[in-house]
């Protein structure tokens, strides 16, 4: 895994880390905690000493909710992508 994209909902999380693992029990920290900004895209690129292992299984580890209108509701997200190389530039061929 090289790094996770998240597109996050107006209830995101007020911070986060991302967690590897190979069996699904036991999970390591595979960034520091990230404070992203709500309804927008977020990329994080997991620890350099981690991307040659296999693994099986990420997670999103919620540490802190973002407050709307003075409530803490739950943490949203539209999507979480995890890619396993560098995201590509284009990602259509250009248009004869």
């Amino acid at each position: 895994m090289d790094h996770v994209t998240i597109k996050w909902e107006t209830a995101c999380a007020a911070k986060y880390k991302l967690q590897v693992s190979t069996d699904g029990i036991t999970f390591v920290d595979a960034t520091d905690v990230v404070s992203p900004t709500c309804a927008a895209d977020d990329t994080q690129k997991l620890y350099a000493a981690l991307a040659s292992t296999p693994y099986q299984y990420i997670r999103m580890q919620g540490i802190d909710r973002t407050p709307i209108g003075g409530i803490k509701y739950g943490m949203s997200m539209w999507e979480f992508e995890v890619w396993d190389q560098r995201k590509p530039r284009h990602p259509y061929p250009p248009k004869a």
